[in-house]
């Protein structure tokens, strides 16, 4: 009897050990959510940035690569891809970035990049003639084009209709915008004597391999001083690093109480390095 015990316990330690590691439960994991034995992250962020420059000329009309220059009014196209690795249909999923004092949002194009008609024409569009952003900032209420701390902030729609309204302050501007034929809300705080821009994007749900693409559109401004960025020759840095955030709903009482973060991976921040301008 001993014998036969021995026997079947080695038998079931040689099946546990050539047991393959899916039917172990290692595996994805779809109900909890936990990493996989591939450690593939739920999501994933990508962010690329082209600046429109003066002057542009064949071939690189808008580039990522310096040189930069001291007092020059630089326009960037921010690409922000964001790729659901797995089924995220019971989260939400948002977007979190922080803009350099140096810098004011002028847009945002969603799907693809749109220009006005005194912009040039961002490359690899299929547009023929120039569009407007699908959400431009309109900051001219107080008869100034740059954000003005507690002033009022419109946002107009392609057709340059009132679409919300808000205030270049903590309570900022909040709005829905349509990205890939979903509702998304979008919502934008200023900080500081600088008007330092806080942008966030709120997805919510996403299937596995759904990506959604976004432009954010940013300039230098005038800062505080009177004087229009950038004014020292240094590398500035564009952004803080966008932060995607997969929330779970937490349980409260048969009630949903509130989103708590599950996972969460950060871009690299944007350096933009500085010259003198040497024709100044």
């Amino acid at each position: 009897m001993n014998r036969k015990m021995m026997i079947l316990a080695a038998l079931l330690v040689s099946f546990a050990v050539l047991m393959p590691t899916s039917a172990l439960g290692c595996g994805e994991r779809h109900s909890c959510m936990r990493p996989c034995c591939e450690r593939v992250p739920p999501v994933y962020i990508e962010k690329e940035a082209y600046c429109l420059k003066p002057n542009p000329g064949p071939p690189d009309t808008f580039s990522n690569n310096p040189p930069y220059y001291m007092g020059v009014k630089y326009y960037w196209w921010i690409e922000i891809n964001v790729t659901a690795n797995r089924d995220l249909s019971r989260y939400c999923v948002a977007v979190y970035d922080r803009l350099g004092a140096e810098f004011m949002i002028e847009g945002i194009c969603v799907d693809w990049p749109k220009q006005p008609a005194n912009l040039y024409m961002y490359p690899g569009t299929e547009d023929s003639y120039p569009r407007p952003f699908d959400y431009t900032f309109d900051y001219s209420s107080d008869g100034t084009y740059e954000p003005e701390r507690h002033g009022e902030v419109k946002i107009l729609d392609k057709n340059g209709d009132e679409y919300e309204t808000g205030y270049v302050d903590w309570r900022g501007v909040r709005f829905d915008g349509c990205v890939a034929c979903d509702t998304d809300t979008f919502h934008v705080f200023w900080t500081g004597r600088s008007c330092k821009a806080h942008f966030e994007w709120t997805i919510g749900p996403m299937e596995k391999d759904e990506s959604k693409i976004i432009y954010l559109v940013v300039s230098t401004d005038v800062n505080p001083g009177g004087h229009q960025e950038f004014t020292s020759p240094c590398t500035h840095y564009l952004n803080s690093g966008a932060t995607v955030k997969v929330l779970r709903p937490r349980i409260y009482r048969r009630c949903w109480c509130r989103w708590t973060p599950f996972y969460s991976t950060s871009t690299d921040p944007i350096p933009i390095k500085v010259e003198a301008n040497v024709e100044a």
